[in-house]
Parts: C-alpha cells; sequence; structure tokens
C-alpha cells in the first residue's frame, strides 16, 4: 500500500487530473478547453440527487397510499419484506458492485482489464443470483418463520425471481460508477422508479394490496437490469479472457467489502427486525414512517459519497492528497450545512408533516422520527458524505471494524430498550450508534489519510443548530410555533452564509449553484 506520506511522483507545482489541473493547495483550475473538476464533480452529484429525490419520491407515494388505504398493518407486512430481501441482496451481491467500481475507476482508459473485470462480475453475480432463485422460490419459510407475520413466506417467494436482475444490475452500476458516467446510472435508477410507482400504485388500486407493490419491486429492477445491459455494451466487451484471476481480484476486496456492508446494512435494519421480533406489525408499520422521514436527509450525502468513493481512488492512485483533503474537507462541510438546516426544518414542522401526510394514527411515529432524524444529520454531514473512502484506499477492513462496533452497540441497546421502550427504544438505540460509528471514522479520516478536521468550525455550526432549537422549544410555548420557526430558520441560514462560510467557500458554492441551474 502507498504511504500517504510518500512524496508525490510530479515534480511540477501543479498536478493534472481527469482534464483539468489541480494545484498542490488542492484548488480547482482549467487546463484548455477541459471542465474544472470542481464543476464535474458538481454534475455528478446533482444528477445523482435527482435522480435519488425521484427514486425517495416514489418509495414516500407508495408508503403514504399503503398507509392510508391498506393501514399499518399491511405497511409493516411489506416494510419487512423488503428489509429482509435488502438483507439477502447484500450477502448474494459478495461486495462486488463496489469491487467493479473501484477496480474500473484504477483501470481508466484500459478497455481489455475493464472487460475482464465487469464480465467477471457479471458471471458470479448471474450464477449466485439464479441460485438464490431457486432456494427462495422453494423455500422461503428459512428466513421468514422468525417473525410473527402470516404472509411473510408468500411475499418473498413472489419477490424471489428478482435476484438475477437486481445482482447484475448492481454489477453495471458499479461500471457506471467507476468511469464516472452518471448520466447513465441516474437515467436507471429514474427508471426503476417509474417503473415501480406506476406498477405498484396500478395493482392496488386494483386490489393487489401487499402483493401488489412487491411485485412493483421485482418488475422496476427487471427494467433497470435491462436498460443497464443496453447501455453498458459500449463501454466494454464480454469476454471470459483471465476470468479466473478477475473473480479472484473482485472477490478477494469484495469479501472486505461485504462483511463491512453486511454489518453496516444489518445495523441499519437491526431495528426494523427487533419491532417485528419484539413487537408487532403494526408498530413496524409506525416506525417505517419514523425512518423514511429520516433516511430523506441521506440522499444528498449518499450521492456525494459515490463520487467521493470513485474520486478517491483516482486521487489516491494519482498521489494527490491535497485535493483529495479539499475534497473530504468541502464534501463534509457543504452537506453539513444542507442537512443541518433541512434537519432543522422537518423538526420544527414534524407534526404536520407526519399527521398530515399519513393521518392522526401515525402520530406516534413523530418523536421517534426526530430522534432518528438528529442521528442522520449528524452521520450524514461527517461520515456519509466520504464514507467511501477508507475503503477506496484499500482499507475496508477499518470499515468494518467501524461498522461492527456500531453493531454490538446498537443490538445491545435494542435488545434493552425496546421491550421496555417500544419504538423509541430503538429510535434512542439508533442515534447512539449512528453518532458513535461517525466519530469512530473521522478518527480513521485523520489516522489514515492525514486529514485535518476544523473542529471549530463544527463546534460552530453544530452550537448554533441547537440555539435554535432551544429558542423553538422555549419560544413555541408564548409565540406561534409555525411563524417562529420560519425566523429561526432564516436567522440560521443568514449565520450560516455570514460567519462560516470563506470567500473562497461562497465562490465554489455560486459555481456549484450555476452547474446545477444551467446543467453545464
Amino acid at each position: 500500500m502507498r504511504n500517504i506520506y510518500e512524496p508525490a511522483r510530479h515534480v511540477n507545482s501543479i498536478f493534472t487530473l481527469n482534464g483539468c489541473c489541480v494545484s498542490q493547495d488542492g484548488a480547482f483550475r482549467m487546463v484548455g478547453a477541459g471542465v474544472p473538476e470542481s464543476r464535474r464533480f458538481a454534475l455528478d452529484v446533482s444528477m445523482l440527487f435527482i435522480a435519488s429525490i425521484a427514486s425517495m419520491l416514489v418509495g414516500f407515494v407508495i408508503v403514504v397510499v399503503m398507509g392510508r388505504y391498506l393501514g399499518p398493518d399491511d405497511l409493516g407486512l411489506y416494510r419487512m419484506t423488503s428489509t429482509v430481501y435488502g438483507i439477502i441482496m447484500l450477502g448474494a451481491s459478495m461486495g462486488l458492485p463496489a469491487a467493479v467500481t473501484k477496480y474500473t475507476a484504477e483501470q481508466g482508459a484500459d478497455r481489455g482489464a475493464m472487460s475482464r473485470s465487469v464480465s467477471a462480475g457479471i458471471l458470479l453475480s448471474l450464477a449466485v443470483g439464479i441460485c438464490l432463485t431457486l432456494l427462495m422460490a422453494v423455500f422461503p419459510e428459512l428466513v421468514s418463520s422468525p417473525f410473527n407475520m402470516p404472509g411473510l413466506a408468500g411475499l418473498l417467494r413472489l419477490l424471489s425471481p428478482i435476484y438475477p436482475f437486481a445482482l447484475v444490475g448492481g454489477v453495471l452500476l458499479g461500471l457506471f460508477n467507476g468511469i464516472r458516467k452518471m448520466k447513465y446510472y441516474a437515467l436507471s435508477v429514474m427508471i426503476q422508479s417509474g417503473t415501480m410507482v406506476v406498477v405498484t400504485l396500478g395493482l392496488i388500486v386494483a386490489g393487489a394490496g401487499v402483493a401488489g407493490a412487491v411485485i412493483g419491486i421485482a418488475s422496476s429492477w427487471v427494467a433497470s437490469s435491462l436498460y443497464l445491459l443496453l447501455m453498458s455494451r459500449q463501454f466494454f466487451s464480454f469476454t471470459l479472457e483471465c476470468f479466473v484471476p478477475a473473480a479472484k481480484n473482485l472477490m478477494r476486496f469484495g469479501f472486505q467489502m461485504l462483511t463491512a456492508g453486511a454489518i453496516n446494512d444489518i445495523n441499519n435494519e437491526l431495528d426494523t427486525l427487533l419491532i417485528g421480533f419484539f413487537l408487532t406489525s403494526t408498530d413496524v408499520g409506525l416506525y417505517a414512517v419514523a425512518i423514511m422521514v429520516s433516511r430523506f436527509f441521506g440522499l444528498i450525502p449518499l450521492s456525494v459519497q459515490k463520487i467521493t468513493y470513485a474520486a478517491t481512488s483516482s486521487h489516491w492512485q494519482e498521489n494527490n492528497h491535497a485535493a483529495l483533503h479539499t475534497m473530504i474537507d468541502k464534501s463534509m462541510k457543504y452537506c453539513s450545512m444542507i442537512l443541518i438546516l433541512g434537519g432543522l426544518c422537518v423538526a420544527f414542522f414534524a407534526h404536520p408533516i407526519v399527521c398530515g401526510l399519513f393521518g392522526d394514527e401515525f402520530q406516534a411515529a413523530i418523536l421517534p422520527m426526530q430522534i432518528l432524524l438528529t442521528g442522520m444529520v449528524i452521520r450524514g454531514g461527517v461520515e456519509t458524505s466520504v464514507g467511501g473512502s477508507i475503503a477506496a484506499i484499500g482499507r475496508p477492513d477499518l470499515v468494518m471494524g467501524v461498522s461492527a462496533v456500531m453493531l454490538v452497540v446498537n443490538g445491545s441497546l435494542n435488545l434493552i430498550l425496546i421491550p421496555q421502550y417500544g419504538i423509541l427504544g430503538a429510535a434512542l438505540a439508533t442515534f447512539v450508534s449512528l453518532v458513535g460509528g461517525s466519530a469512530l471514522y473521522v478518527r480513521l479520516l485523520v489516522k489514515y489519510l492525514s486529514f485535518k478536521v476544523d473542529y471549530g468550525w463544527y463546534g460552530r455550526i453544530y452550537g448554533l443548530a441547537f440555539m435554535g432549537v432551544i429558542l423553538y422549544v422555549a419560544g413555541a410555548r408564548i409565540a406561534d410555533a409555525t411563524l417562529l420557526g420560519v425566523f429561526i430558520l432564516l436567522g440560521f441560514a443568514i449565520a450560516i452564509y455570514g460567519l462560516l462560510l470563506s470567500n473562497e467557500d461562497k465562490n465554489i458554492l455560486k459555481d456549484l449553484i450555476y452547474s446545477f441551474v444551467s446543467g453545464r
């Protein structure tokens, strides 16, 4: 592994990267007619964010419709089906999408090497997917039996044909992420979302109930995978050449990513699984609303992470640590600003949002949602936005360690708190896990990437947010809560712009906003 303190291979004061120049201080400059890396970064993130918004809105509409017309019990059954499916998919993927992203990002213009990596990933995924389809079609009770939910086995059997399509589609998404062709990545997500909402709502209206929503999941992956297969042919040629060594390389790195990802995803779903074990499907349905609203705040940092993961591999390969540190710093700060402002908005107006959309019977989801929201905002800013950077330098084992600590903390607290406090206990356990894991990850960035954290900046922004919450809680008793919330949010936004943004930050944000609006 390359030592981070190793001198740069370039003797000039300027590094050339991706059609632009990056100075040793990490500033982006133009080279000829090339596009600045900052603008390319913004365009990639904007496309992924728009696609993620569409996907989240589809999920949001489906949950609202099911909650309104089918009730929390059926919503809980749907949520448990998708949770079990997600965990199965995680293990079945073997970490291949992340491995394909890493190797294609490093192989660059070597079409032959990329073809070998992608072809090996497709064949491995297809073989596992077919076996898994047969297994779940015949023995769905293997995973449904721990839960007292009649109908879960039948829904898992109905979902069984999806696995070959979803696994191959994941590998192709890894290809487009690695070569930074985010237009195709985003379009596949849009196709998947569009297919899901049309099929799901159509079948629910026709009276298919939860089964219709499950068929919507399956059909969406079929449509998306077919599109990815069609578009990917121009970037790689299917080959069996060097299949064994290519497969070994993918599986070696993929297994480490799988272990880390499996622990992380299990940790994300552990609260739902234990609520389903200790409580009822109605409680799962209430908690599903809290999760859905809070996880909306993962869209921006996850979109950023897809770019920072591939970009970190490229910067690390080029030994360009100045640009890497600048990218990490800006990604964390900008995501934190956006998420905290949005988080305060949702926290202040949580009651009208939840009860207005889902009805008064979902009022019990409000406080758990606010607790989860706080944890997601903190994690999204300081960890999720750059959550792939440690793995991108070849150390997914470190990420696995953080995820393992989070899993132990989350699992222990859930086992203690859920039987006593119900879904509120699950939210508290998850909050502690999210914040603790974020702190550990930042420590890894400092140690292994020699990254310098601007602790004073984070102290100021979280201090301002805390003051805003105190003012709202105290003032809402004597003033109009809606008007007070609007004034606090405006004051917070003005304080961020005036106190926390440097002139360079303001210029960068103006450039990014221009990129988002103009599409250039």
